[in-house]
């Protein structure tokens, strides 16, 4: 069964390129300072971790191999962003995990995943960890790829984590040249028209549309509508980011117009929502 998923991530998001505002940024390291060195001394299942000409580089040794940071203090919220830059021997499943203050080690309910490109080419990475509902993280973790030879390493230019929460949008409307306010994200690719936003992406890597930042004070009369027109599918999936919990929060839509020219879908959202997301 095809599925065509439609939504709006209600939530902070992470569409600041719409908007002229900088992130803030939160922490960072490059690698190149003493207050990098922590980074080298946690490491699980790597070996000959070290700062090497501005590089955090090693050797995987085992089934988990992860580094972890030195302590931070943040007030978490959704629009917030960890971004690195780093090179990868293997593809596959990575993780971020997290740890509030006072806790002893990372859960997996404090983690989300993305995917590495394992191709030895350094690469720039964004994930958008929605751990809001965790109010303060004391530190992170960066996990790759199970190593499946011997020898392979792993390098980390530069890891910031940064808030986007500044660039959000007033608005609670897009609609013709409007609704390239929205961008692809997740293999998506995204062409600004006249009176709409072309969409397009593989049965692999369906993609998503994801909103400018926004902040709506939802509650169980909130309505998100969204008229598109698509060649085949069934269902559409809203997800949106709350303040209240962590994590996306996902809702099921169908449409017994999808497939054809203009279906149109309408569903309510949970409470205290706080951006939009569309997927095909």
């Amino acid at each position: 069964m095809t599925k065509c998923s439609a939504g709006l991530w209600l939530a902070w998001g992470l569409a600041a390129q719409a908007f002229a505002v900088e992130p803030r940024v939160l922490a960072s390291w490059d690698f190149s300072a003493e207050s990098s060195q922590p980074w080298t001394k946690q490491a699980n299942h790597c070996k000959d971790v070290r700062l090497e000409a501005g590089v955090l580089k090693g050797t995987m040794t085992g089934h988990d191999p992860f580094v972890v940071s030195p302590p931070v203090s943040i007030d978490a919220a959704a629009g917030q962003v960890i971004e690195f830059r780093a090179k990868c021997p293997t593809s596959g499943k990575g993780e971020i995990f997290w740890t509030p203050p006072n806790e002893k080690s990372s859960q997996q309910k404090w983690s989300v995943a993305f995917e590495w490109i394992g191709d030895g080419q350094w690469h720039d990475y964004r994930v958008a960890p929605y751990w809001q509902g965790e109010k303060h993280i004391a530190r992170v973790r960066l996990d790759f790829v199970p190593p499946r030879g011997e020898g392979e390493k792993f390098e980390v230019q530069w890891i910031r984590i940064v808030d986007e929460a500044a660039a959000s949008s007033s608005e609670r409307a897009w609609r013709g040249a409007g609704v390239a306010a929205w961008r692809g994200v997740d293999g998506a690719n995204c062409t600004p028209q006249d009176v709409a936003l072309g969409f397009a992406a593989g049965p692999e890597q369906p993609g998503a549309l994801l909103s400018p930042n926004v902040k709506i004070p939802a509650d169980d009369t909130c309505v998100v509508a969204v008229e598109m027109a698509v060649p085949q599918g069934e269902l559409g999936c809203l997800a949106w980011a709350s303040d209240a919990v962590s994590g996306l929060q996902r809702k099921l839509s169908g449409s017994s117009r999808m497939g054809g020219s203009t279906p149109t879908t309408s569903t309510s959202a949970g409470r205290r929502a706080g951006r939009a997301t569309s997927c095909c």
